[in-house]
C-alpha cells in the first residue's frame, strides 16, 4: 500500500507538487482568517474562596483571625516568628 502511495508521488511529482502548494496557501488563507488568539494562559492560577461560619457555642471571640489556630498557637510559643521547617537552615 505504501509503496504504491510513494511510486504515485515520483511518478507524477507536478501534481503532488501543485497539490502541495495549493494546501499550503490555503492554510495561509485560514490562518489570516481566524479570530480567535489561540495562546496558553501561563499566569498562575488564582481562586478565591469566599465562606461565610456561625460563631460557634463553645468558643465566642471578638478576634477574627482565619490564618491562626489556637491549638498551632500553644504547640508553637513564638509561631508568629518562626520559618517553616524547611527554610529554617537559611537564618
Amino acid at each position: 500500500m505504501i509503496e504504491r502511495a510513494v511510486e504515485f508521488c515520483l511518478q507524477r511529482r507536478l501534481i503532488v507538487i501543485l497539490a502541495t502548494i495549493l494546501v499550503f496557501i490555503y492554510g495561509l488563507y485560514s490562518w489570516t482568517q481566524l479570530k480567535l488568539e489561540a495562546y496558553p494562559d501561563v499566569g498562575d492560577v488564582t481562586v478565591i474562596v469566599t465562606t461565610q461560619a456561625r460563631d460557634s457555642p463553645r468558643r465566642k471571640s471578638s478576634s477574627r483571625s482565619p490564618c491562626r489556630s489556637s491549638a498551632r498557637s500553644r504547640a508553637r510559643p513564638d509561631s508568629s516568628r518562626s520559618a517553616p521547617p524547611a527554610l529554617s537552615r537559611f537564618r
